[in-house]
């Protein structure tokens, strides 16, 4: 997600793995980690870390994100945080600023709807709440492809050749605005599954049928 930057709470051998991956793909720019210990989380004291977290994190950043995307882990469930408090004190703090919290949850792996890789797009459209300002009959989302589709792809032609006039894809963005657009859409097509819970989130926040 352009201009938007990860921040995971987790136990240190939960967060390794992840940096290690951030560094492999090329976006430990991006990505930053709060790793608490035994002791705090027995103490529930973990739970004060959070906020003053999101400001340690701006104070260091050279640019403000236009959104932060906090990742708990499985723990985390088990703990029962609040997070929807935490948001709310988050944004009240820093209003310029989209604060989503989503799940690092390999108990979930199994379900068909709270997978991590699934729940990542319902909350990454639900950003878009807002956004539908003026739709656009001729404007359509790709959602779910990870990788952009080329003008050559048989879709892309084919959509053109029906009449679409704008194809929006997360791979090809490079802004944060350029995302809120996805709001404005007449239609999306769904291209990979893990996003079709997403596809009925942005259906039910946006308008955007599927």
């Amino acid at each position: 997600l352009p201009e938007s930057h990860l921040l995971f709470f987790s136990p240190p051998a939960c967060g390794r793995h992840g940096a290690l991956s951030s560094v492999v793909s090329g976006i430990k720019e991006q990505v930053s980690y709060v790793c608490f210990t035994e002791k705090e989380i027995v103490e529930g004291t973990y739970i004060e870390s959070f906020l003053p977290a999101v400001d340690d994190l701006l104070a260091f950043l050279s640019k403000r994100p236009r959104a932060i995307l906090i990742y708990t882990s499985c723990i985390d469930d088990l703990l029962g945080t609040d997070r929807q408090a935490l948001r709310r004190a988050m944004e009240e703090k820093h209003p310029d600023i989209k604060f989503r919290f989503c799940q690092m949850d390999p108990i979930q792996l199994d379900s068909s709807k709270k997978a991590p890789g699934i729940s990542l797009f319902v909350h990454m459209y639900d950003l878009l709440e807002v956004a539908r300002t003026n739709p656009q009959p001729r404007r359509i989302d790709l959602l779910g492809n990870v990788l952009a589709m080329t003008p050559e792809n048989e879709i892309v032609e084919v959509l053109h050749e029906a009449g679409v006039g704008t194809i929006s894809q997360l791979p090809e963005m490079t802004t944060f605005d350029q995302f809120l657009e996805m709001a404005n859409a007449s239609l999306a097509l769904v291209v990979h599954p893990r996003a079709l819970e997403g596809a009925k989130h942005l259906e039910a926040v946006c308008g955007v049928p599927y």
